[in-house]
């Protein structure tokens, strides 16, 4: 199967049934939830910090990158107990426990997603780049074509 266009719309309800076995693979972050607002995502959950779980909130910039081929997600503001800041920490943990994955990788404080890649790995070909992001409450649309 190849794809050439694509006008993908997620919504939270969407999103927060994947997420466990998303993150079953990462042991330090738990409860994890996403929620979209108008052009943001809100992560939130909980970081295991020694033997007690800290609530965090990550506000995420979701932008098209290299060229359209790549979803970069960059936590720009990460809210706990006691902290405030960037979110390099948080992509730190989540790159040492994540199996290698052929399109997902990490730089800084930002989680990056080859689309065609992932995909790729489930028997589906997409040839086309990301043309437009869009955030509003409670839904994300992405528009890829050629």
């Amino acid at each position: 199967m190849q794809l050439h266009a694509l006008h993908l719309t997620l919504n939270d309800a969407d999103v927060a049934a994947a997420l466990p076995k998303a993150f079953e693979q990462v042991q330090q972050i738990s409860d994890p939830q996403v929620n979209f607002e108008a052009g943001k995502l809100i992560f939130k959950g909980k970081f295991k910090a020694g033997i007690l779980p800290v609530p965090f909130q990550a506000h995420c910039e979701l932008t098209a990158e290299q060229n359209g081929e790549v979803l970069a997600v960059r936590l720009a503001k990460v809210q706990a107990a006691f902290f405030s800041g960037g979110g390099e920490a948080i992509i730190s943990a989540l790159a040492k426990q994540l199996p290698p994955t052929p399109g997902l990788t990490t730089a800084g404080d930002k989680l990056l997603l080859n689309i065609a890649q992932l995909l790729a790995a489930r028997g589906a070909r997409l040839s086309g780049k990301i043309h437009e992001l869009t955030l509003k409450p409670g839904s994300l649309t992405i528009r890829f074509g050629e």
